[in-house]
């Protein structure tokens, strides 16, 4: 199920219980309520699993289409009679998730769909524009400007060029199929991403916010430090944060606080490390956890609208610069031509 189908489920699972209705009767009136046959069929048999006496937690998971992160704090919320409550962080967790990646996608989607069009102009000049002036220039035999040079011999070799380029995006996206889950591909493609000048802070920051957000809510079922850790390693998508969950695990196991642990890993920032050490200290490491989702989440709002503005003018006027650079290479040699015909 998808992120959005996930909030809207668990945003009617808190609204119907917290109304005062029992579990069964509310799976009911959800599983009336949708229209896509997937979807009904999804929640009938969660619906018939609690119906014969299964859990909430337990007819999720038998389902398969949640994760042991959604599963587990249902179960921590049935156990300690905060099933509500649970079911409303779980909400509010998908709620940011899906604002997080809105604004990823927003901050990237504009530039990404300039420079298509950008490539996709110079293709085309260059295809099929160039070609026509370069028959025009050898009609009348005269010394063309170097740039101009370039561009014809740049225009000679396009099908070459174009070849060449859907070989090795095939080549590309074959090596990427083949080796996507592979640990050195995922360990090399974490630190490129992460290392690009500005996608890789936007990225960084929304790891962070999911881990705060994430062990927000697992702080606040009461969850164990080590299990929320676990569950938190297997959902989030950043290498060096798993790796990072990974080791601090084993060091919290041998008595080291979570600051200190977490303080040993530069995707950690010192200022976060610094707070949950003071939420260790006087206790209050959920709450702790909700201010720097709070945080991190507004940071990677201001950022990715700093982005859009920032990137926008500068992607203009690299456009304005490859398709003039082209204009006046072609247009140059008019002059020669202009006073060829003048004499």
């Amino acid at each position: 199920m998808s992120d959005k189908k996930k909030q809207t489920l668990f945003n009617d699972l808190f609204l119907l219980l917290n109304a005062g209705l029992d579990i069964k009767r509310v799976l009911e009136l959800i599983v009336e309520e949708q229209k896509k046959e997937k979807d009904k069929e999804i929640l009938e048999n969660i619906y018939e699993a609690v119906i014969q006496g299964s859990s909430l937690s337990e007819a999720l998971e038998d389902s398969t289409f949640f994760s042991v992160y959604e599963c587990y704090s249902i179960k921590i919320g049935e156990e300690s009679g905060k099933l509500a409550d649970v079911l409303h962080h779980l909400r509010d967790h998908f709620e940011k998730k899906i604002e997080q990646k809105r604004q990823i996608i927003s901050a990237l989607s504009y530039p990404m769909i300039v420079m298509f069009v950008a490539l996709g102009a110079v293709a085309f000049m260059i295809g099929f524009v160039v070609p026509t002036f370069s028959d025009t220039f050898r009609k009348f035999d005269i010394e063309l400007p170097a740039i101009t040079k370039f561009i014809i011999d740049l225009s000679n070799s396009f099908d070459n060029i174009m070849l060449v380029t859907g070989l090795v995006i095939t080549s590309v996206v074959v090596f990427y199929s083949m080796n996507k889950s592979k640990d050195w591909f995922k360990k090399i493609q974490a630190k490129a991403l992460l290392s690009m000048p500005i996608i890789g802070p936007i990225l960084h920051l929304s790891y962070l916010a999911q881990f705060a957000q994430s062990m927000s809510l697992l702080m606040k079922a009461k969850t164990p430090l080590l299990d929320a850790l676990d569950l938190i390693q297997k959902m989030i998508p950043s290498y060096d944060l798993r790796k990072a969950l990974d080791e601090s695990k084993g060091s919290i196991m041998k008595g080291e606080p979570l600051a200190d642990t977490l303080g040993k890993h530069k995707i950690f920032p010192s200022r976060m490390v610094y707070l949950i050490g003071v939420g260790e200290e006087v206790n209050k490491l959920d709450d702790i956890f909700d201010q720097l989702s709070e945080l991190y989440s507004k940071e990677l709002e201001h950022r990715s609208k700093l982005l859009s503005t920032v990137i926008e003018p500068i992607l203009i006027v690299f456009l304005g610069l490859v398709v003039g650079f082209i204009l006046v290479a072609m247009y140059l040699p008019m002059f020669s031509i202009t006073e060829m015909l003048g004499k």
